[in-house]
C-alpha cells in the first residue's frame, strides 16, 4: 500500500502517529494561481509513485488518483462526501475521469452508474464504537479536573479552493464567542495556522491525535470545520458550526435535520447563534439527550470502515478496468 498526501503539518503527524509511511506529493498554497501550481505538481508525484511501484488500483479523496489512473490505465475509486454543486471543481477535475465514485446516499447529486452509495459517514470508518473507545485519562493530561467542564473550538483557515469568497467566524466574533464560553467552563482552542497571541492561552494542550479522546468528553463544539462538526456529532457532542456553507451541506444537512445532532448558523446570524449557545449550555440533560440521539444516528448509518473493506473485497479488475458492484450492505 502507498500512501501519498498534501505536505500538511497535521497529516503526516497523525500518520506518523498511526505507524503508516507515505510521500509527500506537494505542497500546500492557497493562492488561485498556487492551487492550480499544487494539482500540477500533485498529479505529477501522483503519477510517478503509481508507477514506480506498479500499483492496481487507486482509491481516495484526491482528484490527481484520477488522472493519475487515466494517464496509467489503472482503476481508480473516488471518495467523496459533498455535493456535487458545492465542490463543483473537485467533481469536474475528478468525476469523469474516475470508474467509481463512493458518495454518501443522501448527498443532492444526480446518481450516475458510477456512483456506489452507502447509508453511513466517513467519519464512521474511525469514530463508530467499534473501532473508537475514548480515552478517559486524556482529561489529565489537558489539566481537567474530574467534573471540570469543558468547551472544544475550531478555527479553520477556510484556503482550500472551494473556500474562496467564503467565510467563517471574523475576529471579533471568535473574542465573543471565547468571552460567553469561559463564563460557563474551560475552552480550548485548535487553530488552523498561527495561533492569535491573544488566544494563546487558551491553546489544545495535548497532541492532535488526541483529540477525538478530548472531543468525547466536552461539553460542546463550536467552529468553522465541517468536518469536526461531523465528528462532534458522531460521538454525540453538541456541536454549532458557523461559516458560509451553512446549508449547503447535505450530511450536516441530515445531522441537523434528522437527527438533531448539531446546528449551523450563517456569520451574519452570529447573534442567534450566541443565544443557542447560551439556551444549550444551561441545559443540564444536555449530553444525555444528545447520547439517546446518537444512538439514532449509529442504529440507521452502517460502520463505514467494514463496509469500505466489503466493496473493495468484491471488486474487479478486468483488463484495467473496474466492475463496480451493487451497494454493499453495511454491517
Amino acid at each position: 500500500m502507498i500512501i501519498t498526501v498534501r505536505d500538511r503539518a497535521l497529516v503526516g503527524e497523525l500518520l506518523t502517529h498511526f505507524g503508516f509511511e507515505y510521500e509527500i506529493a506537494s505542497t500546500v498554497r492557497t493562492s488561485f494561481v498556487g492551487l492550480i501550481w499544487e494539482l500540477l505538481e500533485h498529479d505529477w508525484k501522483v503519477l510517478r509513485s503509481a508507477v514506480r511501484h506498479g500499483v492496481d488500483l487507486m482509491i481516495g479523496t484526491s482528484v490527481c488518483i484520477t488522472h493519475a489512473g487515466l494517464l496509467t490505465g489503472k482503476p481508480t475509486l473516488v471518495f467523496n462526501e459533498d455535493d456535487k454543486d458545492y465542490l463543483q471543481a473537485w467533481a469536474w477535475l475528478a468525476y469523469p475521469f474516475a470508474d467509481g465514485i463512493v458518495t454518501p446516499a443522501c448527498l443532492r447529486d444526480e446518481k450516475t452508474k458510477k456512483y456506489v452509495c452507502h447509508q453511513s459517514l466517513h467519519e464512521l470508518a474511525y469514530l463508530h464504537p467499534d473501532h473508537f473507545i475514548p480515552d478517559a485519562n486524556v482529561l489529565h493530561r489537558m489539566g481537567v479536573s474530574p467534573g471540570e467542564r469543558y468547551f472544544i473550538v475550531r478555527f479553520v483557515a477556510l484556503q482550500a479552493h472551494h473556500d474562496i469568497n467564503h467565510r467563517g467566524l471574523s475576529m471579533e466574533a471568535r473574542r465573543r464567542l471565547v468571552d460567553l464560553l469561559e463564563k460557563h467552563g474551560r475552552v480550548f482552542i485548535s487553530n488552523e495556522g498561527p495561533m492569535p497571541e491573544e488566544f494563546e492561552r487558551f491553546r489544545f494542550p495535548v497532541p492532535a491525535s488526541e483529540m477525538h479522546h478530548a472531543m468525547s468528553f466536552a461539553s460542546l463544539f463550536v467552529g468553522d470545520s465541517q468536518t469536526m462538526t461531523v465528528e462532534a456529532a458522531v460521538l454525540g457532542i453538541p456541536s454549532v458550526r458557523c461559516n458560509t456553507f451553512h446549508d449547503r451541506c447535505s450530511i450536516i444537512n441530515e445531522l441537523e435535520d434528522r437527527y438533531e445532532l448539531t446546528s449551523s448558523f450563517h456569520p451574519d446570524s452570529f447573534d442567534h447563534m450566541l443565544e443557542t449557545i447560551a439556551v444549550w449550555i444551561q441545559q443540564p440533560d444536555l449530553r444525555s439527550i444528545w447520547r439517546d440521539r446518537r444512538e439514532r444516528l449509529l442504529q440507521d448509518k452502517g460502520n463505514f470502515a467494514r463496509w469500505t473493506v466489503d466493496l473493495i473485497e468484491s471488486l474487479e479488475i478486468r483488463r484495467g478496468k473496474l466492475q463496480v458492484p451493487p451497494e454493499p450492505k453495511p454491517r
